[in-house]
């Protein structure tokens, strides 16, 4: 008999080890995540110009109108 609990005894032990380490395992904490990177911000002028002739097209015509009279207070574009 005392053969028989000491193996239960030892089976509840290591069930108990493998439950603690499990439980610590799934609530440990998760390393935080790394900076985004920065960078410093100056206020400068820009330099470059562009010097061109030609006509400009539009990549979509749309025909603006409302069917109630009044005017367009904003016309959002893209």
């Amino acid at each position: 008999m005392k053969a028989f609990l000491k193996r239960w005894r030892t089976r509840l032990i290591v069930i108990a080890l493998i439950a603690a380490g499990v439980t610590w395992w799934a609530t440990r904490k998760a390393p935080p995540p790394p900076p985004p990177p920065t960078g410093v911000v100056t206020l400068a002028d820009i330099t470059q110009a562009v010097q061109a002739a030609g006509v400009l097209q539009a990549k979509n015509k749309v025909d603006v109108g409302a069917q109630v009279s009044g005017q367009i207070q904003t016309l959002h574009v893209q």
